[in-house]
């Protein structure tokens, strides 16, 4: 399967869509819908959909807390 990134990564903050998505992982997490390998991947298969890097990924946290 070919992933394909339907965002250009900036500093300037996460796309609302990706927001989103991690926003209903953590609730389905929280309820124990999802196991925490389950959790990981939807993670790194959002941040690949979202060509997002890591650092890039911890600079859209940090701004969030």
């Amino acid at each position: 399967m070919e992933s394909t990134s339907i965002f250009c990564p900036t500093s300037e903050g996460p796309p609302a869509e990706y927001v989103s998505a991690m926003a209903d992982l953590e609730k389905r997490a929280g309820r124990g819908e999802l196991t925490l390998r389950q959790v990981r991947h939807e993670i790194f298969a959002l941040r690949e959909r979202y060509g997002a890097e890591v650092a890039l990924v911890m600079q859209w946290a940090a701004r969030s807390h």
